[in-house]
């Protein structure tokens, strides 16, 4: 799965952020810790079974788009059944990854539905500094993009543990009927303009 450049018309599209939770902090140097390799193995994979494309990777937090090249009209639920998924299979390998690394490994992730537009050739340049939820987050590129990408990582960053949290545009666009949410207030996101309607996608 490699980078790919958006439409520059501008298109309806999901964007999935995914923050990884290690504990004991991982230390990423050149050579990351295996365990580091194996989770976001994990990722990737649910990323492109989804028909996701990977935009970024910033340490320990990943960004994916969902619904351009070419546009597709699941894109939402793409987004959701991803974030499950990816759940779903770090989950599964949580006990290996304490037993054979002694790290715990959980996730937060927020989805955020808009119009994208790269205007850049080599895509999106995404730079985080600092690692607290009120981190600043600097993204270069059309403005509409900014601000769809940068809610969706102020989505995760406000997020509990395992919980995949999604805007109101979002949830409008998922129309199967077996994806549930369950609303947890209005919020207002750092360095977003407007209240936004936050839910919660829960599985039973």
């Amino acid at each position: 799965m490699s980078k790919s450049s958006l439409n520059t018309e501008g298109e309806l599209a999901t964007v999935l952020w995914v923050e990884v939770l290690f504990c004991p902090a991982l230390e990423l140097g050149p050579e990351p810790p295996a365990v580091f390799d194996e989770v976001f193995a994990v990722i990737f994979a649910e990323i492109g079974r989804n028909e996701g494309i990977f935009l970024s990777l910033l340490g320990d937090e990943m960004v994916a788009v969902f619904g351009v090249s070419p546009p597709r009209r699941e894109h939402a639920l793409q987004g959701v059944q991803a974030a499950l998924a990816i759940r779903r299979g770090l989950a599964s390998c949580r006990d290996r990854f304490k037993a054979d690394s002694q790290v715990d490994v959980q996730v937060r992730m927020g989805l955020n539905s808009g119009v994208v537009v790269d205007d850049m050739t080599h895509g999106l340049r995404i730079l985080t500094q600092g690692s607290t939820p009120e981190r600043k987050i600097a993204i270069l590129g059309d403005r509409r993009t900014r601000s769809v990408v940068l809610a969706a990582a102020r989505l995760a960053s406000i997020a509990n543990t395992s919980e995949v949290l999604v805007s109101s545009a979002v949830k409008d666009l998922v129309t199967d009927s077996e994806v549930k949410f369950e609303f947890r207030g209005t919020h207002t996101l750092q360095d977003v303009s407007g209240d936004y309607s936050v839910y919660a996608v829960v599985t039973d």
